[in-house]
């Protein structure tokens, strides 16, 4: 079984959605698979996928990047 949900919204102020997705969505997901004695789970996972804009927004690939501030 291969495991890539994750819920990436950093601008929420309450933690709460990303907990029950990120935490308790995947601790399901796990006992769900022991108990069907799964051989072999994946984890797939990465902070780089997501980044945060200048002003707190989410960003995300559809999102101009900013070649002039990285040029120095």
């Amino acid at each position: 079984m291969y495991y890539c949900i994750v819920d990436t919204r950093a601008e929420l102020k309450d933690p709460a959605p990303l907990f029950a997705t990120n935490v308790e969505g995947l601790r399901t997901v796990l006992d769900v698979a022991v108990e069907a004695k799964l051989q072999r789970f994946v984890f797939l996972s990465t902070i780089g996928t997501i980044a945060v804009g200048p002003n707190g927004e989410s960003v995300d690939e559809d999102t101009p990047f900013n070649w002039a501030d990285r040029a120095g």
